[in-house]
C-alpha cells in the first residue's frame, strides 16, 4: 500500500485545482485486516498558496467508522490501484472513527468544549498523541489550569470515564475526570509531576527506590475491582508485524523469524496467570513522579495515566510492554549521543526484568487486598511480550525514521535476537 499511495492520494487531488508536489509517509499501524498509514502531503496550485495537509489512508476491509459515507465531504473512497480495492481516505482531523476531534483540534472549539466542562479562559492548545482511527490526546493549557482531552471511538467513552473512577475509588492515583460525551470525548484533569521517562534514576539507591514504588504501583492497580477486560495482549498481533517487517526489513527476515520463533515456543510452554487488573499499556511515560531535591534523580511516584486499556488481564503484557519501551528509550538516547540518559534508563529496564519473579510473589488479588497469589511462569510470558513490542517498534521506527536514527530498526532488531537467545531465569 506505501507504493501505491501517491497514486491513490492523486485521486483524490483530482478536481481541486491543486498537484501532488511530494507525499512522505509519517506513520502506520494496523487496522483491522489491513494498515492505516498518514502521510504528510505537499499540494501545490497555480491558483493560490501551496497547503501542506496529513491525509490518512486506511486499506482494512472492516474499518471502524462512526461517521456516513461522505459526511461533511470530509473523507471519501477510492479504489487502489494496487488491488483494485476501495480504501478510505481523509484529511486530519476529521477522522471517520473519531467524530469528537474536529471540536477539540483547534484552538476555539476546544476553548468551547472545555467550558462544558466547566473549565473556562483561555488556553493553549497543544496535540499529545494521536493514533488513527483509535484515540488522540490534546493539552489545553491555561493560566486557570490545565484540561486534557481523550478522543475515542463513541461507545468506548463512557467506560474510559468509568475505568478512571473505579481506579481512583480503590486508591489507584490516576487523573480525575470530568466527564464524558456521547461523541466519543472524555475530560480529564493534570497528573501531578513528570513523566518518569523524563526524570530517570540515575544511581543504583535511586533505581532501586523507584523499584520499590513501582511494585506498590503495580499492586495497588492489581487490587483494584473493575468492571471490564484489558485490551488482548500483543502477542495476538505477531503476525501482523511480522508480514509489515518482511516488507520493511527484507534482509533481517531469518532475525526476525527466529525471534518470532522464540515468541511463539515461550506462549505456548508458559501457564497463564490468574487474572488481574493491569494498566495495559504500562510504560515509563505513563508513570508520573515528584522529582526529589537530590542529584541522582529520585523521585516519588505519583501516579499513572493513559489507562484507556486498563482491566483485568495478565501482567505480563504491562512488565513485558515497560521493559521492551524503556530498551527502545535507552537505545534512542544512545544513538542521539546521550550516554548518561542512555546508561541510566538501561540500567532501570534491567533492574526491573531482573525483578519479574518478584513481581509474581507480590501482588493482590483484584478486591483481595490482603490476598497474594503465585505466578511461576509471569516472566516466560512477559519476555514473550517483550520481544513482541520490540518487533513492533522496530517497526515504527522503520516506517518514522528521522534524522540519526536510520539505525534503530536494525539495533531494535539486535536487540531483541540477543535476547530471544538469552537462558531463561
Amino acid at each position: 500500500m506505501f507504493a501505491a499511495a501517491r497514486q491513490v492520494i492523486e485521486a483524490v487531488a483530482t478536481g481541486t485545482g491543486r498537484e501532488v508536489a511530494s507525499v512522505t509517509l509519517a506513520c502506520a499501524e494496523p487496522s483491522g485486516d489491513g494498515v492505516l498509514a498518514g502521510y504528510d502531503v505537499e499540494l501545490a496550485s497555480l491558483q493560490g498558496p501551496d497547503e501542506r495537509i496529513r491525509l490518512f489512508i486506511d486499506t482494512a476491509t472492516n474499518p471502524a467508522a462512526a461517521s456516513v459515507a461522505g459526511e461533511s465531504q470530509q473523507w471519501t473512497t477510492v479504489q487502489n490501484p494496487a488491488t483494485r480495492e476501495q480504501v478510505r481516505v481523509w484529511r486530519y482531523p476529521h477522522d471517520p472513527a473519531l467524530p469528537a476531534l474536529p471540536a477539540t483540534a483547534f484552538p476555539d472549539s476546544a476553548r468551547e468544549t472545555a467550558a462544558r466542562f466547566g473549565a473556562v479562559g483561555e488556553g493553549q492548545l497543544e496535540m499529545l498523541a494521536y493514533r488513527p482511527g483509535r484515540r488522540a490526546v490534546l493539552r489545553l493549557a491555561g493560566p486557570e489550569g490545565t484540561l486534557f482531552f481523550k478522543v475515542v471511538r463513541p461507545g468506548h467513552a463512557e467506560p474510559l470515564h468509568r475505568i478512571h473512577e473505579e481506579l481512583a475509588g480503590a486508591g489507584v492515583a490516576v487523573p480525575r475526570s470530568r466527564g464524558w460525551s456521547e461523541a466519543g470525548l472524555v475530560a480529564l484533569e493534570r497528573m501531578p509531576g513528570v513523566p518518569a521517562d523524563s526524570h530517570v534514576p540515575r544511581t543504583p539507591d535511586a533505581r532501586l527506590a523507584f523499584l520499590r514504588e513501582l511494585q506498590s504501583l503495580v499492586a495497588s492497580i492489581g487490587a483494584a475491582r473493575v468492571s471490564r477486560g484489558a485490551r488482548a495482549s500483543l502477542t495476538a498481533g505477531l503476525d501482523w508485524y511480522l508480514l509489515r517487517l518482511y516488507d520493511l526489513l527484507p534482509a533481517r527476515r531469518a532475525d526476525i523469524d527466529g525471534v518470532a520463533a522464540c515468541i511463539r515456543a515461550e506462549v505456548a510452554r508458559a501457564r497463564p496467570g490468574p487474572a488481574r487488573t493491569v494498566h495495559g499499556d504500562l510504560h515509563l511515560g505513563q508513570i508520573f513522579v515528584e522529582p526529589h531535591a537530590q542529584t541522582d534523580g529520585r523521585a516519588t511516584i505519583t501516579g499513572v495515566v493513559d489507562i484507556d486499556t486498563a482491566g483485568v488481564g495478565d501482567l505480563a503484557d504491562d512488565l513485558g510492554g515497560l521493559y521492551a519501551h524503556a530498551i527502545v528509550t535507552a537505545l534512542t538516547h544512545d544513538l542521539c549521543g546521550r550516554a548518561e540518559l542512555r546508561t541510566s534508563t538501561f540500567e532501570l529496564a534491567e533492574l526491573v526484568r531482573l525483578a519479574w519473579g518478584d513481581f509474581a510473589h507480590t501482588w493482590n488479588s483484584p478486591g483481595q487486598a490482603g490476598t497474594l497469589t503465585d505466578d511461576p511462569d509471569l516472566s516466560i510470558r512477559a519476555n514473550a511480550v517483550a520481544l513482541t513490542h520490540l518487533l513492533s517498534h522496530a517497526f515504527g521506527a522503520a516506517v518514522r525514521g528521522g534524522a540519526g536514527l536510520d539505525a534503530l530498526p536494525d539495533r531494535i532488531l539486535d536487540f531483541a535476537v540477543a535476547l530471544s537467545k538469552e537462558p531463561r531465569r
